[in-house]
């Protein structure tokens, strides 16, 4: 809520059942808040390091083991990765392993949980390229607005209403899906560097124009 950027309402021509709230944050804000919270909540004791393994003793999590040789005992374990274990990067035929922002990946924990007896899936989403807005001509785009006031996403805050940045919507055209096509044989999904399953409802663009060239 409080680094918000702009809040629209989703799926308004449909029932309520299937409505919802989406919110577009400003990553660098929302990082500051969420590390205040943290650091202003009593009884809570922040530590940085990367786990490398989780200690058990009689079938039973009793600690982790972090890459500096620090353990941490504890009586509950709660993993929360993100994206980061056993992490590769994908830039066209290029695959090397990383994290998000340069981060290194996290294997050893990886590791630690299949001998564990856990199994491991990947996943994978498709980063846009950024293009700097200086270089647009906004004058084709159609501005997509939030809603004032701005849907709230809490039951227990309510924040002042604040400007709200638009969203921008723009079609492709013939030369866009002859660019694409010209440069298709360096796609991850051709070369094969990826799994052909990724998110259902946001296909990357050249996977729309393998799977429908008629449009």
């Amino acid at each position: 809520e409080r680094s918000y950027i702009r809040v629209r309402t989703l799926n308004t021509t449909k029932g309520l059942a299937v409505q919802a709230w989406r919110a577009q944050i400003d990553k660098k804000i929302y990082k500051m808040e969420m590390r205040k919270v943290l650091e202003n909540t009593n009884n809570l004791t922040l530590k940085q390091g990367e786990v490398v393994k989780i200690i058990t003793k009689n079938n039973k999590a009793t600690g982790i083991l972090t890459a500096t040789g620090i353990q941490y005992n504890s009586n509950a374990i709660v993993l929360t990765t993100g994206t980061y274990m056993r992490s590769f990067i994908v830039i066209g035929p290029k695959r090397f392993a990383g994290g998000p922002h340069n981060q290194p990946p996290s294997f050893k924990l990886g590791h630690s949980l299949e001998k564990l007896g856990f199994k491991l899936r990947r996943l994978q989403t498709a980063t846009p390229v950024r293009v700097d807005k200086k270089s647009l001509d906004f004058s084709k785009f159609k501005p997509l607005y939030g809603e004032t006031p701005h849907p709230t996403l809490s039951f227990f805050l309510r924040l002042p209403e604040k400007e709200q940045l638009p969203s921008y919507l723009t079609f492709t055209n013939n030369k866009t899906i002859e660019i694409i096509n010209k440069y298709i044989h360096t796609s991850p999904l051709v070369i094969g560097n990826i799994i052909d399953t990724g998110p259902r409802h946001c296909p990357s663009i050249e996977r729309k124009v393998i799977r429908f060239p008629e449009k």
